[in-house]
């Protein structure tokens, strides 16, 4: 079939044009690389010297089934657990309680001290209950989440959890982005 679709795509010239190639590529997709090779007279020369035409393959993986591979690998019964490598976001910022100023104030500095430091972090101070925020994360699949609450904040604490192991620790706040970045160090 090839084979009589690039005789018909032949013209004066010695390459078809542009839009006879489109033409094509619609009727039938794209054009396998030994057919090109042929078509554009590319040789090379054989064991005893000959001119041979080479045969090409050509297998590529995508960023769709990298991904994909990667969610198959890395995943638990409430979503994707990403490796930080490849994870849209590292750290998530989860604030309880938006209309406490305080609690607000503490995650979205938070937010702004490791966007400053050049880590990937998604700040989540939608008005929503608790759960829902923390089953979004988890879902999403960011690796270290840092829960800023008012209960925690009234003893002088916030909570970090390493998604791949569910751990959580009470951290204090002046130590909570120190502890994260060991966090991160240590999977580097």
């Amino acid at each position: 079939m090839w084979s009589s679709l690039v005789a018909g795509l032949r013209t004066t010239s010695a390459y078809p044009s542009a839009a006879a190639l489109r033409q094509a590529r619609r009727r039938v997709g794209p054009e396998p690389l030994s057919l090109l090779f042929d078509r554009l007279k590319g040789c090379m020369l054989g064991p005893e010297g000959e001119r041979v035409v080479p045969i090409l393959g050509s297998y590529g993986i995508g960023v769709e089934w990298a991904l994909a591979s990667n969610v198959e690998t890395h995943h638990y019964d409430k979503g994707i657990i990403w490796p930080v490598a490849v994870a849209p976001f590292v750290v998530s910022v989860v604030v309880l309680g938006t209309s406490d100023e305080a609690v607000s104030e503490a995650g979205v500095t938070m937010y702004r001290q490791l966007r400053s430091e050049r880590v990937d972090v998604l700040l989540d101070d939608r008005d929503e209950r608790p759960g829902v925020k923390l089953c979004d994360v988890e879902l999403i699949g960011i690796p270290y989440r840092i829960t800023v609450g008012a209960r925690g904040l009234a003893g002088g604490t916030v909570e970090v959890t390493t998604q791949a192991t569910r751990e959580t620790q009470s951290v204090p706040v002046a130590e909570a982005l120190e502890h994260v970045h060991k966090l991160l160090t240590a999977v580097a």
